[in-house]
């Protein structure tokens, strides 16, 4: 299950995994009732572990205090 996203056409950076984040912590209900969806996303709070790859954005000290 996704548990979050950040959808965007400008270049990866901290602020961009930032933004995935918080959607990954919070409650999905608001999210869900503006794009008209009718269901459950019950996933929020934060994760015991997060899988990245190696890119430069993931790996920036910002993205790495943030998570700590």
């Amino acid at each position: 299950m996704i548990v979050g996203y950040n959808l965007s056409l400008e270049d990866p950076s901290a602020m961009l995994v930032g933004l995935c984040m918080i959607n990954t912590v919070d409650f999905k209900e608001r999210k869900l009732t503006e794009f008209g969806v009718k269901g459950k996303w019950p996933v929020w709070g934060k994760p015991q572990s997060i899988h990245v790859d190696n890119g430069k954005d993931f790996r920036s000290r910002t993205v790495i205090d943030g998570c700590e």
